[in-house]
């Protein structure tokens, strides 16, 4: 608002800054604190620029916070009114408040500024005469007082008007002029010839003190001014700034019967700010100039000499004058001292017709009325005002940062909580204890005294920016790729609601394989349509080809892959080409489960399992007894843990900690008492049955290698590419075990001697046979339950790292099949195929993995090199290997991270806000949240108008 008002300021202007609670806040309040916070450009540079501010205030300081009542206390006496604001202010316990109860605003400022009533009264009145003078007498006090070349005060005599006296001195202004009060203009130069208007000094009985106009109108002259000349006298002319190479006239300041008056400058120019009043010294320096014009001497030239003037810089000058230097410069081979003026330098090096004396060259007559020329100059008046705008701007820029950085902070809390899965309406307090140990940043968030910047409302929509910043960048990226594969399953939660979780898998513009989280829809039913509807609109929501689906995972519910209504057919209809694929983690643990199903012994291992888990897990003593035991023989203080065949990797964790503390838990159960532990007896006894303890350490050999097949399929470096390679690695490891005994297995017969175990020849015959049949059984239940289609198989051979060389027309039967399958012509694939070849022989053999063979072709960093445009087809069918979906995975950790942040004690959360919170939590990465925060915080404040950035301000 200032800087809109600056242009059209004028010296007779009288520029009052009211401020009254605004849309909930206070702008005094806010001044006041921007006094306090910003002292140093308020205070230092504020009124150096505008010398004649004053700061009026009302019985509203009782209600000053401790920064406010800071402020205040800084404030000089110079600088204060005392103002009513009848009748919006009344005092605590009073009605409405007239002009004439100040005395209790006086009372609250007295209080505040541990000083007397009286005082406040005193200073007040005074600086209000200096602020709001009337025109008349008053108004020539003023102008004499303001001038900076008069030495005293002009009081009238008693019968012509009121003589004002000296200010007290608490009260004296500092400032030369102000703003508030501009003196009538009288003529600085007479035409030759001519003599000086009259000025009358002395009226007439009867007649009162002539009336002296503070403006003028335009061509209006200038009105009389009484002085204490005689009639007929000739004002002589005041120089305000001499040209090059003249020197200054001597300005008397009071003259003697006969001398002529001097002339007093009285209106500057637009715009023009206050000239500094001289010091005391200042005026001793210009003291002897009071002689009369016609008492100087002249050179040959007309020019004034500097008789009467005290040549030479003097540091004095530059007490309440930043901008004033002194400096040595070379001209014409020799030194000279002079003087320059730093805002001029860098705002207005050129002032009337050209003159760059103060900017450049500098002045070289060392005198003070020179320098107080300057300073009234319309060059140096555009400098300050130049300079103001800039530090008004400055000021703005650094509250609008000091907004963002606040903001910025904020959004870091709010990551946090959901990072933690903390509840959202911790915000708050987290934002205050992180205030309590000395967050600068985020102690602006409380300025706003109406308005909570960690409100449930607030934190849901920063929640919403971030998130829509999240989703559309995820967005962008699936939409820029050639491809996408979607991943779907569907849970209950806590609150019996169901979920439908849907993933996306596509390359990046690095061709880099990417997975994200795309939705969480919740489902009035689970049945085949309507997951097929859901999946759909998902996709339109957020603005994906349907087209461009190319493949679609599921946990191989019946609900997912029936072969008449299922999910998948429902979508082959609508995409034709979709390859549907059943997870192959769930594939594996099924080929487990049917494996243990397949042998007596191994399926009653499974059961001693899951007694031995609840036995120790419903006793606290059974659980203290084992540890006290495992510490008494150095073994690791492991727990036994549940094996189910729906929890992937549950077995291997479970057989790996019995057979870690096997001794521990027989020594343990042998110690309880039998007879009242049946249970105990029984798990005793298989314990140490040969064929169990054998068959617990053929588990914990062979599981790990089922495990590392399943950890690889759940990463997101799977690829179509490598998974038959590390299902075959996986058999043959498997087979090998039939033969030959493992770590574990090796290790039997040293455990059975310490426990006293002694098998018998039939005990290791059950245990051979049982062996063989079940590596059996699993290794073919593993072979049946991956058998892929046709059409997955064939785009297997598009991963060539595992040839060493690649045979002639390798792949040409299965480039048929995709040909057939995508509807693309047979021909020109097969050119293509065999034209690619070619060229990926003399690759290394990493360099032609699947992996690498999408940013050959998709990536931004090899694009010149040009392979998708010379083998579309080829890149087709890359693109769409590598966004296969190979598990179900990524949907799972989506519900694992929904049951914990949906629990007992947030099961009241909207279904909109868990989607916020999973695609926050599951997609912004530290790295996209880094990038993104900024134009988050943008968004919030581009919405509406913010109480924050105007509490800072």
């Amino acid at each position: 608002m200032l800087e809109k008002m600056l242009p059209f300021l004028e010296d007779r202007h009288v520029l009052v800054i009211h401020c009254r609670e605004m849309d909930g806040d206070c702008g005094t309040e806010a001044f006041l604190l921007l006094l306090h916070v910003l002292k140093r450009y308020v205070q230092d540079r504020w009124l150096e620029r505008f010398p004649g501010t004053y700061f009026g205030l009302t019985n509203k300081v009782r209600t000053f916070s401790p920064d406010q009542i800071a402020a205040l206390q800084n404030v000089e006496d110079s600088r204060l009114l005392l103002e009513t604001d009848a009748s919006y202010f009344p005092a605590p316990g009073s009605g409405l408040l007239s002009p004439s109860q100040i005395s209790t605003v006086a009372e609250a400022m007295a209080a505040l500024r541990g000083t007397t009533v009286e005082h406040v009264l005193e200073i007040s009145v005074a600086n209000g005469k200096h602020l709001y003078q009337s025109q008349g007498t008053i108004s020539v006090e003023r102008l004499v007082v303001a001038d900076p070349l008069m030495q005293k005060t002009l009081s009238l005599a008693p019968d012509k008007g009121p003589s004002l006296g000296e200010y007290p001195k608490t009260c004296q202004d500092p400032s030369p002029r102000r703003p508030a009060v501009t003196a009538p203009k009288i003529p600085t130069e007479t035409e030759p010839g001519a003599t000086a208007p009259k000025i009358p000094t002395e009226t007439e009985p009867g007649e009162t003190a002539p009336k002296i106009p503070t403006e003028t109108e335009p061509g209006d002259t200038a009105p009389k001014i009484p002085t204490e000349t005689e009639p007929g006298a000739t004002a002589p002319k005041i120089p305000t700034e001499t040209e090059p190479g003249e020197t200054a006239s001597k300005i008397p300041t009071e003259t003697e019967p006969g001398d002529t008056a001097p002339k007093i400058p009285t209106e500057t120019e637009p715009r023009e700010t206050a000239t500094k009043i001289p010091t005391d010294a200042e005026k001793a320096q210009i003291e002897p100039a009071t002689s009369s014009i016609s008492a100087q001497e002249t050179t040959s030239s007309g020019k004034r000499k500097n008789r009467g003037h005290k040549v030479g810089f003097d540091t004095k000058w530059q007490q309440g004058r930043p901008w004033l230097i002194h400096r040595v410069v070379d001209a014409d081979d020799k030194s000279k001292d002079v003087m320059l003026c730093t805002l001029c330098q860098h705002y207005q090096p050129n002032g009337v017709n050209g003159v760059s004396a103060w900017s450049q060259k500098g002045c070289a007559t060392l005198r003070l009325d020179k320098v107080l020329a300057h300073e009234s100059s319309s060059q140096h008046r555009n400098s300050i005002s130049l300079s103001l705008q800039s530090t008004i701007s400055t000021i703005v820029n650094k509250v609008d940062r000091e907004c963002e950085v606040a903001l910025l902070d904020a959004l870091k809390v709010l990551q946090f909580s959901v990072e933690r899965n903390l509840p959202l309406s911790l915000f708050a307090d987290l934002t205050d204890l992180c205030i309590d140990v000395g967050s600068p940043n985020l102690s602006k968030l409380r300025l706003a005294k109406n308005a909570s910047y960690t409100s449930w409302d607030i934190v849901n929509e920063l929640l919403t920016l971030l998130c829509n910043r999240v989703r559309d960048e995820v967005k962008e990226e699936i939409r820029a790729g050639p491809c996408y594969s979607v991943m779907v399953d569907e849970v209950c939660d806590l609150t019996v609601q169901k979920h439908m979780a849907m993933c996306v898998k596509y390359l990046d513009p690095d061709g880099n394989m990417c997975t994200s989280y795309l939705a969480d829809v919740t489902l009035k039913s689970a049945t085949a349509d309507v997951i097929t509807d859901a999946i759909t609109q998902v996709i339109e929501d957020n603005g994906l080809v349907l087209d461009n689906l190319t493949g679609f995972a599921s946990d191989g519910a019946a609900v997912f892959t029936g072969a008449k209504t299922g999910v998948a057919t429902q979508l082959k209809a609508r995409r034709p080409g979709l390859i549907t694929v059943h997870c192959k983690d769930h594939r594996l643990a099924l080929a487990c489960k049917d494996s243990f199903k397949s042998n007596k012994i191994f399926e009653k291992t499974d059961r001693l399992l899951d007694d031995l888990y609840k036995y120790y897990r419903n006793s606290s003593k059974r659980s203290a007894s084992l540890k006290d035991v495992q510490t008494a023989f150095d073994d690791a203080p492991l727990s036994v843990k549940e094996a189910k065949h729906h929890r992937w990797l549950s077995h291997d964790k479970a057989v790996s900690g019995i057979v870690r503390c096997y001794r521990s838990i027989v020594v343990d159960l042998e110690s309880a008492n039998i007879a009242e532990d049946p249970i105990g007896n029984g798990l005793l006894k298989n314990l140490r049955d040969p064929v169990t303890l054998q068959v617990l350490m053929l588990l914990a050999d062979a599981l790990p290698h089922l495990s590392a097949l399943s950890l690889y399929f759940q990463s997101e470096s799977a690829n179509l590419g490598l998974a038959k390679a590390n299902v075959d690695k996986t058999l043959r490891l498997l087979l090998k075990l039939k033969n030959v005994n493992g770590t574990w297995l090796g290790k039997t017969k040293d455990l059975m001697t310490d426990l006293g175990i002694s098998p018998t020849k039939e005990n290791n015959e059950t245990f051979r046979i049982a062996r063989e049949d079940f590596l059996d059984a699993l290794t073919g239940n593993i072979e049946r339950r991956f058998e892929d289609s046709a059409i997955v198989e064939a785009l297997s051979i598009l991963d060539l790292s595992t040839l060493s060389e690649i045979p002639a027309f390798y792949g040409t039967h299965e480039m048929e099949q995709l040909a057939s399958h995508y509807g693309m012509d047979g021909e020109d694939l097969q050119i293509q195929w065999q034209g690619f070849t070619e060229l990926a022989s003399s690759f290394a053999c990493n360099e032609r993995s699947l992996v690498n063979l999408g940013r050959l072709f998709h990536g931004r960093a090899h694009m010149d090199k040009g392979l998708n445009i010379a083998y579309p087809l080829v890149s087709r069918l890359v693109s769409i290997a590598l966004v296969l979906p190979l598990s179900t995975a990524t949907v799972e950790r989506v519900f694992s991270q929904l049951k914990l942040i949906k629990t007992d004690h947030r099961c009241s959360l909207g279904a909109d806000t868990i989607d916020k919170l999973l695609m926050v939590k599951l997609n912004g990465s530290m790295e996209r949240f880094d990038r993104l925060r900024s134009v988050v915080v943008a968004d919030f404040f581009e919405i509406k108008n913010r109480r924050l950035s105007k509490a800072i301000k």
